[in-house]
């Protein structure tokens, strides 16, 4: 991510925006000379400092893209789907009332159809009050959600403060690792909290140690989220239904994410569970590609009865759907199996991850008792992880052979190994003839 310069970095540390009542748009009472337009129009940079005014539009499209990814939105068209202009005016303090917030975010109706969103920022005091990105992160998730709805009533819906949070921790970390000791440390003091409290928090307020820890399980609970099955175009569709729920947090992302569990108290197992997930990985160090197939393998095996008692089983294998797939004895044990490849997932090598995705696909079509594509879905899925194999293997012994012989500060790795064949390629051949076989036996017997 490009860096701002000092001003707008120092804009990125700022409050989480409330949202602001709805009102009809009025003439920004500081009438700003200079303008920038981000490269997708979408937002509009009002300031004096054009470092700044470019800086901030710069940011912005990356923020967007940045969530686009997240959300699985990858396409050309679907990143320059947008109705809604953004306004960012960033304010001196004499050109707004004395006591007017740092900062505020407003969607409005403006003259002639259509609507906007905007937000206004003081430069006044310390700018680490603002909160600058989850500013920008509000007004992305506002425009997803509004940019197809009809008129604006109130109330204005604004997004959950959790999923800006999540979002500002993903977008200032796009490796998307977590920090496992918080969530070490939370659950061996059995400090975590129920997922009903976590949904309901409100960050204004909050001492700087809460603010960390709430961001913390925010991070968390977003990128567990997104690991769902259908997670990323869920997350979606949370986001551009939330106008039109009047569900309590925990309804609403149980309609939007059946993985869930279905019931309020399978939702809060299903969070106990996954942070302890969370805290038992360690975001360091991920299997290697030969670690990675062999949990795989093991992970796509397995014993489902074959009676009614369920004493007796029967090893299967993922490729066997056809002996299993009407049993019904099978169903628990594919759900099981679905559960340890999404825990696989957390841990497994990047390259991995869309082999497993696959599977994790595959196996709840089975659950559904839908055999449909799978054949060709595990024959796709077979390929493409020998073909990550292969070309491991490959490069693995390409870069043996770069080392060995191409570079000019060596490991010293294959020393004894170049010795000895140069030892070997060296040797003068030995003669065959009668007095050369004596003297060689008198030589050994010397030796």
């Amino acid at each position: 991510m490009k860096k701002l310069p000092p001003l707008a970095c120092a804009l990125g540390l700022l409050l989480p925006a409330s949202g602001g009542p709805l009102h009809a748009a009025v003439p920004n009472p500081y009438k700003q000379p200079d303008k920038s337009v981000s490269a997708s129009g979408q937002f509009v940079v009002y300031c004096e400092n054009v470092h700044m005014r470019l800086s901030v539009a710069s940011y912005c499209e990356e923020a967007k893209a940045g969530i686009q990814d997240f959300i699985g939105q990858t396409d050309n068209v679907q990143r320059a789907t947008w109705k809604i202009p953004i306004v960012v005016n960033l304010q001196r303090p004499e050109a707004v009332e004395p006591n007017a917030p740092l900062s505020r975010v407003t969607i409005s109706n403006i003259e002639g159809g259509g609507r906007r969103i905007e937000l206004d920022v003081t430069l006044r005091g310390d700018l680490a009050r603002i909160h600058f990105q989850q500013q920008i992160v509000h007004c992305i998730l506002l425009e997803m959600e509004y940019r197809d709805k009809g008129e604006l009533k109130p109330p204005i819906i604004d997004p959950p403060e959790w999923l800006v949070e999540g979002l500002c921790a993903f977008l200032g970390s796009r490796t998307a690792e977590i920090d496992t000791d918080i969530y070490k440390t939370l659950l061996a003091n059995g400090d975590l909290p129920t997922l009903k409290d976590f949904l309901s928090q409100a960050t204004p307020g909050m001492n700087e140690t809460t603010l960390r820890l709430y961001q913390a399980y925010a991070f968390g609970f977003v990128q567990l989220l997104q690991g769902l099955q259908n997670g990323p175009t869920q997350i979606a569709q949370y986001i551009h239904d939330l106008p039109l729920g009047s569900d309590s947090p925990s309804d609403d992302l149980l309609k939007h994410f059946p993985a869930l569990g279905g019931s309020p108290e399978n939702l809060e197992k299903w969070w106990t569970l996954s942070m302890a997930r969370l805290a038992s990985s360690d975001r360091y160090k991920s299997l290697s590609i030969e670690e990675t197939d062999q949990k795989l393998a093991a992970a796509l095996k397995f014993k489902i009865p074959t009676d009614k008692t369920g004493k007796t089983t029967k090893d299967f294998t993922v490729e066997d759907y056809k002996d299993f797939i009407k049993n019904p004895q099978a169903q628990p044990v594919i759900s099981e199996a679905i559960g340890n490849l999404k825990y696989l997932a957390t841990q497994c090598n990047p390259l991995f991850r869309p082999i497993l995705g696959e599977y994790i696909m595959v196996l709840t079509e089975l659950q559904d008792r839908k055999a449909g594509p799978v054949g060709e879905q595990l024959k796709e899925a077979s390929k493409y992880r020998e073909l990550v194999l292969k070309r491991m293997d490959q490069i693995a012994d390409y870069l043996n052979w770069f080392e060995a012989t191409q570079t000019a500060d060596r490991s010293h790795t294959f020393d004894d190994y170049l010795r000895s064949t140069q030892e070997f390629s060296n040797e003068v051949p030995k003669r065959t003839d009668a007095i050369s076989q004596y003297l060689n036996s008198i030589e050994v017997q010397m030796q």
